[in-house]
């Protein structure tokens, strides 16, 4: 059996002592080198913007914001730099509206996705006049989604009519009865797929079954939307409630 020596114990008092002592300097100089990189990133952010590359502003900024989320300087680089990004978005858009409204729509979209995931960091401003045009971006794409819907509809398209009618919900949430549409194109839509069990051996009937619940069970997960939005494989439960026992019993395939 070992013995620790006085000087063992000493050493060992002394180190911890010793961290003790240094523990509070270390937590200093931590927080000395994190703020130095945020403030660098945040340096660089402002460098990148100033030489009208927003994107990368924009990046280095939200690097900082990750480091020290509090800090002001960091805070206030991604809203300019956001703000920047906006501008350019808006103008781009503004002047795609006058030769494809359809596509500026959907630029309209990727905006409002950008400044709601952009919240995290900062709060990214819009012109004043802004959220009205960009209203009537929607409303006006969701309004030709609606109508292409009803015309695919009426033609016995029901899948074209769907996603049609989906489109104009997508731009404009609750536009009309667009949704209530889109579901009833979806179920004329479907293609519904029954596995259904095939006659086995009289010394293992039970054979038949196990297969196609194994069968249905793999495409059940092979075919779930939206791999497959216009297929739907039915139940076991529904098959068999739908079906005689004899007629379970004298399927071949």
């Amino acid at each position: 059996m070992m013995h620790s020596t006085p000087a063992d114990i000493y050493v060992t008092k002394g180190g911890l002592i010793m961290f003790r002592r240094l523990a509070p300097v270390l937590l200093v100089i931590a927080l000395v080198v994190g703020c130095a990189g945020t403030s660098k990133l945040s340096e660089k952010s402002e460098q990148k913007l100033a030489g009208g590359d927003a994107w990368r502003a924009w990046h280095l900024a939200t690097r900082a914001l990750d480091k020290e989320p509090g800090n002001p300087r960091a805070r206030a680089a991604a809203t300019a730099a956001g703000a920047s990004i906006a501008e350019e978005w808006q103008r781009r858009i503004r002047a795609l509206a006058e030769v494809d409204s359809m596509g500026a729509a959907g630029e309209v979209l990727k905006l409002a996705e950008f400044r709601a995931n952009a919240a995290h960091y900062a709060t990214v401003p819009v012109g004043a006049g802004w959220p009205e045009e960009e209203r009537t971006l929607r409303r006006a794409a969701a309004r030709l989604h609606y109508q292409n819907g009803i015309e695919a509809f009426q033609s016995k398209r029901p899948k074209k009519a769907c996603g049609e009618f989906s489109d104009a919900e997508r731009f404009v949430t609750g536009y009309r009865d667009a949704a209530k549409r889109a579901d009833r194109a979806l179920d004329e839509a479907l293609s519904r797929v029954a596995v259904v069990p095939f006659r086995a051996s009289p010394r293992d009937a039970s054979l038949g079954v196990q297969v196609a619940r194994a069968w249905r069970d793999e495409l059940i997960e092979d075919l779930a939307p939206p791999a497959a939005r216009f297929t739907r494989i039915m139940a076991g439960d529904a098959i068999e409630r739908d079906m005689r026992v004899s007629d379970l019993d004298g399927l071949s395939r």
